[in-house]
């Protein structure tokens, strides 16, 4: 009776060791990086909310506001101030508003319908409307969970690679086992064995070295090609987020007070009789337009901010 235990080459141990080591990391980078694809998800949910919040607000107030004109409008036309056509497109306007109104309101249910399936929460919620520029991130290709599984999987390639020249050499073996025999006075032997074992097919797993070897390589320029899109991608993103941070700052510095004063002065003028129907309503809409361009803008800075704090390829 005996017992036997075989033993690789003593350096493929730490191989292998190695490539588990990495694959695992690997497998948390890739869990990591889905992570940070759901946070973005929900951050990008969270600003469109907000930006449909504020232009339901916007289109409230334009709503009420065409509900009043209306109404001194229908009260001019019966004194014969005004004609049927200014009545007939201002009721055109109210009409045309409540729709977008309705359109708005269904857009943010399903906005926050999404971002409870997202949060995986079932309870009702509610989201301040406030819109704030966030803080610019500083991103480094270096720092990103891509670049991060990239290093990963080309020191995977390298230690599969290395494992697989390791299993070139030979193996070890060794034998413990107890015997006797037939004759008179026969007592229980003790025996070892140490053996080595040398393999004498290469061709096997010379070509698995090969194709290790081959997938590494290939792996090293796949890696290198995409740090090159990465950088590239990085660099169109920074520029967009830099060209709508410029919006925002004009509109903080020109077009806001130009809004404000236009919002005051149209009305104002159009309830005086100075100004027409279609003047105020170009006016009132060219202020509107620009409120709701700087909501689409800073949704675009933030989005774009979030892409960066969260970059993948």
């Amino acid at each position: 009776m005996g017992v036997t235990q075989n033993f690789n080459f003593p350096s493929l141990y730490p191989a292998q060791h190695k490539a588990k080591r990495i694959e695992t990391s690997i497998t948390q980078a890739e869990l990591n990086i889905r992570k940070n694809h759901l946070v973005e998800e929900v951050a990008t949910a969270f600003f469109e909310y907000q930006i449909l919040l504020n232009k339901e607000k916007i289109f409230k107030t334009l709503d009420s506001l065409y509900a009043e004109l209306l109404a001194g409008t229908e009260m001019r036309f019966n004194k014969g101030d005004l004609n049927n056509l200014e009545v007939l497109n201002m009721k055109a306007k109210k009409n045309q508003m409540a729709l977008s109104l309705k359109s708005i309101t269904s857009d943010i249910d399903k906005i926050y319908f999404k971002l409870k399936t997202l949060l995986n929460y079932q309870d009702d919620f509610t989201i301040d409307e406030s819109i704030e520029v966030m803080p610019e991130t500083s991103v480094s290709i270096d720092s990103m969970p891509d670049y991060q599984l990239l290093k990963l999987q080309n020191q995977y390639a390298e230690a599969v690679f290395q494992t697989e020249k390791y299993t070139m050499l030979p193996d070890f073996s060794l034998n413990y086992f107890l015997g006797t025999n037939m004759y008179d006075n026969a007592r229980t032997y003790h025996g070892f064995e140490i053996g080595l074992s040398v393999p004498l097919l290469f061709g096997g797993q010379k070509s698995k070295i090969n194709a290790a070897k081959i997938a590494y390589n290939a792996q090293n320029f796949l890696s290198e090609n995409e740090v090159n899109r990465m950088s590239n991608k990085l660099i169109e993103v920074m520029k967009e987020r830099t060209k709508y941070k410029e919006l925002i700052d004009y509109y903080n510095v020109s077009a806001k007070p130009l809004y404000d004063e236009i919002m005051r002065t149209s009305v104002k003028s159009y309830q005086l009789g100075e100004i027409g129907f279609y003047q105020f309503i170009n006016s009132y809409e060219t202020a509107v337009n620009i409120q709701i361009g700087y909501f689409e803008n800073v949704n675009r800075y933030n989005l774009y901010n979030l892409e960066l704090q969260y970059f993948t390829k």
